[in-house]
């Protein structure tokens, strides 16, 4: 079988202070996330959505920054995050926690269309 070719845009621009949130099943609201970070001591100081025809991604940024990829992990767990995305994001950051800090950002990966 053959792959059909998908034009992707991997966003590896990511601010030290963002986590990313890959909601499949369109569930999350910002109004959501906003109240799950305040429950774990965070806040929002901004949220991006960008949707597509079947689900939809928010870019957010949050106050205090996560001071390591596990801690981003588990914010965007907690935020609702496909838990497929994640276990493979927590999959490439044990494999990559000896790397400087610089190499680690390649463990946080989310795909759009562009």
């Amino acid at each position: 079988m053959l792959a059909r070719n998908v034009r992707v845009e991997l966003v590896r621009a990511v601010p030290a202070d963002a986590v990313l949130v890959d909601d499949d099943a369109v569930e999350v609201s910002t109004k959501a996330i906003r109240q799950w970070l305040r429950a774990a001591g965070y806040s929002a100081t901004g949220v991006r959505l960008v949707r597509s025809r079947r689900h939809q991604h928010f870019i957010v940024r949050v106050r205090p920054r996560p001071r390591s990829l596990h801690e981003r992990i588990a914010l965007q767990l907690l935020l609702g995050s496909d838990k497929h995305r994640e276990a493979n994001n927590l999959r490439r950051a044990m494999a990559l926690s000896a790397m400087p800090r610089r190499g680690q950002a390649s463990a946080n990966v989310l795909y759009e269309r562009p």
